[in-house]
């Protein structure tokens, strides 16, 4: 199956904007690269991340795709917590993420009321995907992934969050759903 993305203005202007933030990320433009600005890491992650795997593909913000553009980010964020508890071990304490200011229990709480939101949403517009083994055993992993991970995990914890994508991936694929 082929997609075609339609590519207007605002996805040329969002894509121009998406990447220069993506280098300053990594490479000081100004003063210091954005990863290392108190706060905002996990919320440019999540930005960059469903602005290029949801609001692109689905061509901008049109007919009413508010909501899934919202709820795809809060997704990403959702998984991307639980990289930051692992790195807590590595992050400066003027970094700033989620889990040094909230604690690694209230941030693995809230990175599964955001991935179970986002579940559900997606539930509720394809019911569908609830056939499909792939969406709920992917669900079950998530939480059995968030609640495990600690400072002290490895790498594989993380290449685990980032694989479960896959039977999502497959669970969206089989239902066909349209976001």
């Amino acid at each position: 199956m082929l997609i075609f993305v339609p590519f207007s203005l605002e996805i040329w202007i969002g894509t121009g904007l998406i990447s220069i933030i993506s280098v300053w990320y990594v490479f000081p433009v100004v003063k210091k690269p954005l990863r290392d600005v108190p706060y905002i890491k996990t919320i440019l992650i999540a930005a960059v991340w469903s602005f290029m795997l949801i609001y692109v593909p689905m061509g901008g913000i049109l007919e009413n795709k508010l909501w899934s553009s919202l709820t795809g980010f809060l997704f990403i964020y959702g998984i991307t917590v639980p990289f930051d508890i692992r790195d807590m071990k590595y992050d400066e304490v003027e970094k700033r993420t989620l889990p040094m200011i909230i604690g690694m229990t209230s941030s693995k709480i809230l990175s599964l009321v955001l991935v179970t939101a986002f579940y559900l949403y997606i539930a509720k517009i394809n019911e569908k995907i609830l056939e499909s083994g792939f969406f709920i055993g992917s669900y079950l992993i998530y939480v059995g992934l968030i609640f495990g991970i600690t400072p002290r995990s490895d790498d594989r914890w993380c290449v685990a969050l980032d694989a479960n994508l896959i039977p999502l991936g497959m669970a969206f694929y089989l239902s066909e759903i349209q976001l």
